[in-house]
Order: structure tokens, then sequence, then C-alpha cells
């Protein structure tokens, strides 16, 4: 074998052998354009992420602000609530105190007078029945 066949042997050899190891490094390029391209959808979606999860913090900061709002004015409502509740004690509660006991007191006395009031209907009944009775006697008399 001439020195020329032997590296067109060697060379068909060799080729032989990187034509497997060519076909992975063609597999392993369109596994990392895949790769790439799944890449730059997570990007996007990781921005989309942050996007939102910054919306949910600016909500959150609003919603305590609201939170304080509103404690505040729970302290406030607590404080006209104890205003309300001694204006109750102090002056309206003893008012209608004394329309109870004035409504009591008056139901009481017509009670008892309607009693009295039944005696005299009947009592005028009587009279107007004996003055009916003489003024008939008085007219036979004249």
């Amino acid at each position: 074998m001439t020195d020329h066949e032997l590296l067109l042997a060697i060379s068909n050899i060799v080729q032989s052998h990187l034509e497997p190891v060519k076909e992975d490094i063609r597999s392993l390029k369109d596994d990392m354009k895949t790769v790439k391209a799944e890449i730059k959808v997570m990007q996007g979606e990781i921005k989309d992420l942050r996007a939102d999860v910054n919306a949910l913090k600016d909500d959150m900061n609003a919603m305590k602000a609201e939170m304080v709002v509103l404690k505040d004015d729970m302290k406030a409502m607590n404080g006209e609530m104890k205003v309300v509740k001694v204006l109750m004690e102090n002056d309206i509660q003893p008012r209608l105190q004394n329309i109870e006991s004035c409504y009591t007191s008056t139901y009481r006395r017509y009670a008892e007078g309607i009693e009295d009031l039944e005696t005299l209907k009947t009592d005028m009944g009587i009279v107007k029945k004996v003055v009916s009775e003489h003024s008939e006697k008085l007219q036979r008399i004249s």
C-alpha cells in the first residue's frame, strides 16, 4: 500500500467515526435552539410574573393604607360612641324615665277616674229620672 492509499484509508476511517459525532453536534445545535426559544418564553413569563407581583405589592400597600385609615375612623367612631353613651345616660334616659312616670301616673288617674265616671253616669241617669218624675208631678199639681 502506498502512502496515498494509506492516507485515504485513514481518512475514510476518521470520516466514518466523525459522522456520528457530526450528527450529535447537529442534534445538540437543534436542541440548543429549542432551549433558547423556551428560555425566551420563560423570560417573558417571568416579566409578566414580576409585573403581577409588583401589582400585588401595590395593592397590598394600598390596602395597608386603607387599613390605617379604617383604624383611625374606628377610633373616631369609638370616641363618638362614648359621647352618645354619655348623652343617653345623662340626658335621654332620665327624660324617658320622667315621661314614663308621668304616663304611668296619668294612666292610674284615668283608670281610677273611669270608675268614678261610670258611677257619675249611673247617678246622672237616676237624677234625670227623678227630675223627670218630679217635673211630671209638679205639672200635675200646678
